[in-house]
């Protein structure tokens, strides 16, 4: 399918004009700043924080022991079925 594929080619290549680069981010105190190591380490902190984990999570319980049930052959075929 050329169509496709070149119709593919050119979303991908409009989408590549409209990147927005980051110039300026602001500091904890408000400030900004341009210098790409500072940038760095903002970005780093944010996510950090962003993904830090607020509330212990205790492991979870694995009854040991306990058989587990059978998958059968035509739920495996269902399941990977194209």
């Amino acid at each position: 399918n050329q169509r496709g594929r070149r119709s593919l080619k050119k979303y991908r290549r409009d989408l590549l004009d409209y990147r927005v680069l980051l110039t300026t981010l602001l500091n904890e105190d408000g400030t900004c700043t341009s210098s790409r190591q500072e940038m760095e380490s903002i970005t780093m902190g944010f996510y950090a924080n962003l993904f830090r984990l607020s509330t212990p999570v205790s492991n979870p319980v694995i009854p040991t022991g306990e058989v587990p049930p059978r998958i059968l052959p035509a739920e495996v075929r269902a399941a990977t079925k194209p």
